[in-house]
């Protein structure tokens, strides 16, 4: 008879991500600039082992920019198929809110993670973001926001729930 340890270990394994959808008064968008790539990200980042999306984002915001923002309801949930070398990932987007000034003055990146952060209007944060998959979830996250609901994609693109 097959352990329960033995029964899990042939089950499907995802990696997670988790970031934050942060504004200022104007709703421009907060992007952050890795060292490791071309395109500006929401901040947030991958789980950890045993890590809940809502602690991976707060940990990760904090690391990333130095301070702490309460992190709202999720607006997103967007699964990232697999690709070759790279299993699939879920990916949660949540509402950080609005940013005030105090903490705009307090941002403090990481420069051996982030070159840079910076406020975007929207139109612009979008074509920042690499295209395909996480600019549609940027903007399907976006649109969640502000409807007041919470979008399932597949790969960027809504899904029916």
């Amino acid at each position: 008879m097959m352990s329960e340890s033995e029964y899990y270990n042939d089950e499907a394994k995802f990696l997670g991500a988790a970031g934050l959808l942060v504004r200022d008064e104007r709703y421009s968008l907060l992007l952050v600039k890795p060292v490791y790539k071309d395109v500006w990200h929401l901040p947030g980042g991958m789980l950890e082992e045993n890590e809940s999306p809502r602690n991976a984002v707060r940990r990760e915001v904090l690391e990333e920019i130095g301070i702490e923002i309460p992190v709202g309801r999720i607006v997103c949930i967007d699964y990232k198929s697999a690709l070759p070398g790279r299993p699939a990932c879920l990916q949660f987007i949540f509402d950080g809110g609005m940013l005030s000034e105090e903490q705009m003055r307090a941002i403090s990146i990481d420069s051996s993670e982030l070159e840079d952060w910076r406020l975007f209007p929207e139109n612009e944060a979008l074509g920042l973001v690499a295209p395909g998959g996480p600019a549609a979830r940027i903007a399907n996250s976006l649109d969640a926001l502000k409807q007041g609901t919470t979008v399932y994609l597949e790969d960027g693109q809504l899904k029916e729930c």
